[in-house]
């Protein structure tokens, strides 16, 4: 009878666990697409290069880690000045140069969402609780 209740438990705490990846993993897309959706509003558009540079990679799990990450700038909006080097013009927006006030768009907008990206992390894990309590 004992070996049989630890049986259950550990297949219990097994879908538990899955369960919990997968409302997780859900939950980080929603909140990364809310995150880019926001960044994608704020950024100052010229020619809209340094908007469509803002993207997130897929949602990944590895270990216990859940996340997708999100980016803007790159080769696409790198230029160079007139000494020849090189600088990434969305790095200038969101901070500011020599000769432009910064302009956030992406960090600003990543903290607007903080508090309903937790929220909505904890919410998918009540809600993975009780489908493995099932």
């Amino acid at each position: 009878m004992g070996r049989n209740l630890v049986s259950r438990k550990r297949g219990t705490l097994k879908k538990l666990i899955r369960e919990v990846r997968r409302e997780v993993a859900t939950s980080v897309e929603a909140s990364s697409d809310r995150i880019v959706d926001r960044q994608r509003s704020a950024v100052p558009v010229d020619t809209g290069t340094l908007r469509n540079t803002i993207d997130r990679t897929p949602v990944s799990q590895n270990g216990a880690d859940i996340s997708s990450t999100i980016t803007a700038g790159g080769s696409q909006t790198t230029k160079r000045d007139a000494n020849g080097g090189e600088y990434d013009y969305g790095v200038e927006t969101e901070f500011g140069g020599i000769e432009q006030a910064a302009q956030p768009f992406f960090y600003a907008s990543a903290r607007a969402e903080e508090k309903e990206t937790t929220a909505s992390v904890a919410k998918a894990m009540k809600r993975a609780a009780k489908r493995a309590a099932r």
